[in-house]
C-alpha cells in the first residue's frame, strides 16, 4: 500500500488491484501485467473508465493506449456516454438517458483523440450474445457495432429489436441511426406479435424501414401478413 514502483524497462507484474490512468481515461483490474516498452496492459477483471461517465467491465481486457485500442473478454458490461455533437473539438459527456448500454462475450474498443488530448470512444465491437440499449431500443444481436462518433449502430445475425408489448421484429441485418432514430432492417424480416387482441399476427417482407420516435414500420417487397387462416400480400405496408 502507498509504495509505487518506477520501471525502467520491460515487463511490470502487478498482483493486487492497480489502476493506470492515460489522460480523461483509466484502467484496472485485480491483477494484470504491463510493459513500459510497448505499453501493453493485460488485467484480470478489467475496469475502464473515462471521466465523461464510460464505463466497461469485463473478466479480462488488454490494450495499449498509444495505439487507442483496447479488447475485453468474456461477461463484457458497458456504457458509453462520449458525445456525438462536435466528436474532435467538444468533448461533453452526454446525459445519462442518452447513453449507450451493452452486454456481449466480446468486445472491441477504439479510441479518438480530442484536440486537448482527452480521449473518447469512437468505435466498439461486440460479439456473442450481444443485448444493446438505447433510450426504448432494446437489441439483441450475435454482433453489433456502434460507431459513436456519428451514432451509428450495425447489428447481424441473429438480430431482434424489441419493441414492448409482446411485439418483435427480427432480421439478419441492421442499421440504426441513433441520432433521428430510425432503422433499416434487411433479410428475413418478420414482425411477431403476442398481444391478446392481436391474436398471434406474423408479418414477413424483405425489407422494413423502422421509425421508433413514430413508432411505425414501413416494409416492402413481397409482404405477408397471416393470422390463423387468413393470410394478406402485398409488395409494401406500414
Amino acid at each position: 500500500n502507498s509504495l509505487h514502483y518506477v520501471v525502467g524497462t520491460g515487463d511490470a507484474v502487478v498482483n493486487s488491484n492497480f489502476t493506470v490512468r492515460k489522460e480523461n481515461m483509466v484502467v484496472g483490474g485485480t491483477s494484470g501485467t504491463a510493459n513500459t516498452k510497448t505499453k501493453n496492459i493485460f488485467s484480470n477483471r478489467m475496469v475502464m473508465t473515462s471521466d465523461q461517465g464510460d464505463i466497461i467491465t469485463s473478466n479480462t481486457g488488454e490494450g495499449n493506449f498509444e495505439k487507442r485500442e483496447f479488447r475485453f473478454d468474456g461477461n463484457i458490461d458497458g456504457k458509453i456516454r462520449g458525445n456525438v455533437k462536435d466528436f474532435l473539438n467538444n468533448p461533453t459527456k452526454l446525459i445519462e438517458s442518452e447513453a449507450v448500454n451493452f452486454r456481449g462475450s466480446t468486445s472491441k474498443i477504439y479510441f479518438v483523440s480530442h484536440n486537448n488530448n482527452d480521449m473518447s470512444i469512437t468505435r466498439s465491437e461486440i460479439k456473442g450474445n450481444v443485448h444493446m440499449i438505447y433510450k426504448d431500443v432494446n437489441l439483441d444481436s450475435q454482433y453489433n457495432e456502434i460507431d459513436t462518433s456519428k451514432n451509428l449502430v450495425l447489428a447481424r445475425d441473429q438480430v431482434i429489436i424489441d419493441f414492448k408489448n409482446d411485439t418483435q421484429m427480427t432480421s439478419n441485418f441492421l442499421y440504426l441511426n441513433l441520432n433521428t432514430e430510425i432503422g433499416t432492417a434487411q433479410n428475413n424480416v418478420k414482425i411477431v406479435s403476442k398481444l391478446p387482441q392481436f391474436s398471434n399476427i406474423n408479418t414477413s417482407a424483405d425489407k422494413a424501414v423502422v421509425n421508433i420516435k413514430d413508432k411505425k414500420v414501413n416494409l416492402t417487397g413481397n409482404v405477408v401478413t397471416y393470422q390463423g387462416k387468413t393470410r394478406v400480400s402485398s409488395n409494401s405496408a406500414i
